[in-house]
């Protein structure tokens, strides 16, 4: 069982578990709950762990920043990549995708554009990553009834395949990464 040690939202509680700490997310961890209270493990669908402290407080206070619904919308594209891909993608995902996707729709709040320079690239080589992205950018519509450009589908894409566990395509995210550098 984990014990709570701080609550970022409803979604999101620092908490600690044989004496290492984790930023742990589920679906209302953090509802209702108060300091030192337990958390079964059950109510937790994953847990990251920080690589150092100050990565520890910078990630605290992006996710103090940002809304639960965000956090909400991660979980269902990650839910869904992990079922088409019939794998557990690393936790850390949780957090990038989280920070990524609440950054993106500031930047369309306030009509600024970036694009994607890879977009093309990422729709061909990688169509079930792509696929995923877009499967996104839909649950970001019904959500939070905006339409992000589509070339923010390659960028959660992006972060899919950078999640993934299969090393082949960590090998592959080299070649894109070259690709995205000589443009």
């Amino acid at each position: 069982m984990f014990r709570i040690k701080k609550i970022l939202n409803i979604n999101v509680v620092l908490a600690e578990e044989d004496g290492q700490e984790y930023i742990v997310f589920g679906k209302g961890v953090g509802y209702h709950q108060k300091i030192n209270n337990l958390l079964p493990n059950s109510s937790v669908v994953k847990k990251f762990i920080p690589v150092n402290d100050s990565r520890k407080i910078e990630m605290i206070q992006s996710l103090n920043k940002i809304p639960p619904i965000y956090i909400d919308i991660t979980t269902k594209i990650v839910e869904y990549a992990e079922k088409v891909l019939r794998e557990s993608l690393l936790s850390s995902v949780y957090y990038s995708l989280t920070d990524h996707l609440y950054f993106a729709v500031q930047r369309y709040n306030s009509h600024q554009a970036l694009g994607n320079r890879i977009y093309w690239e990422m729709k061909t080589y990688y169509p079930e990553m792509f696929d995923i992205g877009e499967y996104g950018l839909n649950v970001i519509k019904e959500t939070l009834k905006i339409s992000l450009p589509k070339e923010e589908a390659a960028n959660i894409a992006f972060h899919i395949i950078n999640a993934s566990t299969k090393s082949s395509d960590k090998v592959n995210i080299l070649d894109v990464t070259q690709i995205w550098n000589r443009h």
